[in-house]
């Protein structure tokens, strides 16, 4: 199942050096263990490069990073690739580590397999 968890999500780090963060809506497993993100990075200026951390709870409150992050220093899309966990929810985190602004989508697809 596919899940859009932000749309036209805007990163502004315009005139800053300093990090900015944000994250996704968050995905209820149901049981499923395997989630893969999409992300599509339609728009960015300046040095702007977006990293994506998928991250995982038990609780909802309680996270953790799982996988590795990626980075998007380009407009496009990437699919980043497939890991099998064991959590109760899902989630997106996104970076804007130098100034500039990024805008994107992002759905996350969740499975048993």
């Amino acid at each position: 199942m596919r899940h859009k968890v932000c749309e036209a999500l805007c990163l502004d780090n315009a005139g800053n050096d300093g990090l900015t963060e944000e994250i996704s809506q968050v995905v209820a497993l149901n049981g499923n263990n395997k989630i893969q993100a999409e992300i599509i990075l339609f728009a960015r200026t300046g040095e702007a490069s977006v990293v994506v951390q998928t991250q995982v709870s038990n609780d909802g409150t309680n996270w953790s990073d799982q996988g590795s992050s990626e980075n998007m220093g380009a407009i496009g899309r990437k699919l980043l690739q497939a890991i099998t966990i064991e959590a109760a929810y899902a989630r997106l985190h996104f970076s804007l580590t130098a100034a500039g602004k990024g805008i994107l989508d992002a759905h996350l697809a969740i499975s048993d397999q």
